[in-house]
């Protein structure tokens, strides 16, 4: 009787075993689920921030282009001078945004990822937000279309008062978009509302994180 008590004993703690490496091969795997999916969607932000890399540095030197065989008229060498700048801003921006993605470490515990993810929206914001920079200065945009399609100046054709007035107008909002878009608001729904196709991905692999750390404290 003692034998066959020891042996139910024995099979049921082999039961248990059983029960237990399964269920902790079931989480690996769930785990690893909401790591390709972590993955999948930040690759499209890979992608958006090579591409925007290319493309920037690409007008970067058409720019400088521009501004060097227009030497002799001031407001081509200025409009190509703050797009040209502008344009270095964004594609650094971009290889910035581009390292930190893809030295994310996926191997670390949750909370360091949830980190480093955040770390990388925060960058995707002062990106944004350095991009706006242009908006008191938009008239040399017209400015370069106008002279490179139709050998025009855009501004002599314009009033000058009213192009100072308008940027004078423009710097104060600026400014606030400036301190309005700040990784402080990171978390905001406007913020993830504005960040869109080009940031969102990071909170959907926020998401997928932390319901790792859900499946990791048993919630």
């Amino acid at each position: 009787m003692m034998n066959e008590l020891e042996n139910l004993k024995g099979l049921w703690q082999q039961q248990e075993q059983k029960l237990e490496q399964t269920m902790a091969l079931n989480l690996d795997l769930l785990q690893e689920v909401k790591i390709i999916n972590a993955k999948n969607h930040l690759r499209s932000l890979i992608w958006i921030s090579g591409i925007t890399l290319m493309f920037y540095m690409v007008a970067f030197w058409y720019f400088v282009s521009f501004t060097v065989q227009n030497l002799e008229n001031w407001h081509f060498v200025i409009s190509g001078a703050i797009l040209m700048i502008w344009s270095a801003v964004i594609a650094i921006g971009a290889m910035l945004q581009l390292k930190s993605l893809l030295s994310l470490d996926y191997s670390k515990p949750v909370a360091d990822m949830q980190k480093q993810l955040q770390q990388i929206k925060f960058t995707v914001i002062r990106f944004l937000r350095f991009s706006l920079m242009i908006l008191p200065f938009y008239v040399v945009f017209p400015e370069v279309i106008f002279k490179v399609f139709f050998n025009a100046d855009f501004v002599a054709m314009m009033d000058p008062i009213w192009i100072i007035v308008q940027t004078i107008v423009l710097i104060p909002v600026a400014v606030w978009l400036y301190f309005t878009i700040s990784p402080k608001n990171a978390d905001k729904k406007w913020m993830n509302w504005l960040l869109q196709g080009q940031g969102s991905q990071i909170k959907s692999a926020q998401e997928f994180i932390l319901e790792i750390d859900q499946l990791q404290s048993g919630k």
